[in-house]
């Protein structure tokens, strides 16, 4: 009985996929220069990315918090941070220009692209470093066809 295997793309989230796609557009730009790992996942984690892997319900979430806290400011993760603050620039700036609702705005915000993946160095590299193991392990184990 012959073995069946998922697609390797299917395994990954849509963000990891993405994120991967960024990888390997920094390896092939980097023709014949070598690049470390960590190199080739800050410059990927920078790229712009498709989406800010937020569902609306959670995007909102975050617009409605009340002013956040100096407090609770230091301990929000810098990337989350940042995240956050490009949101609610981009949603602020359509409601002003546009006069739309905040809800509206931010499905608009959503629909497009983020300025980059908003991951830290280490869990760029550390996601990098994963997909391409795991990448490794299903060319092993594939059937020879």
């Amino acid at each position: 009985m012959p073995t069946t295997h998922r697609p390797k793309d299917q395994t990954l989230s849509p963000r990891d996929r993405d994120f991967i796609a960024a990888c390997r557009t920094v390896v092939e730009s980097a023709r014949g220069g070598s690049l470390t790992a960590a190199e080739i996942a800050m410059k990927a984690s920078r790229m712009p990315a498709p989406s800010y892997y937020l569902s609306h319900e959670q995007a909102m979430r975050h617009l409605h918090r009340p002013t956040v806290s100096s407090r609770r400011r230091r301990r929000e993760h810098p990337s989350t941070a940042s995240r956050r603050e490009e949101i609610e620039r981009k949603v602020a700036l359509l409601q002003q220009k546009r006069g739309i609702g905040r809800g509206e705005a931010l499905a608009h915000v959503l629909a497009g692209g983020a300025s980059g993946f908003f991951i830290e160095p280490s869990t760029a590299l550390r996601l990098y470093q994963r997909i391409r193991q795991r990448r490794r392990s299903l060319r092993r184990t594939e059937p020879i066809t």
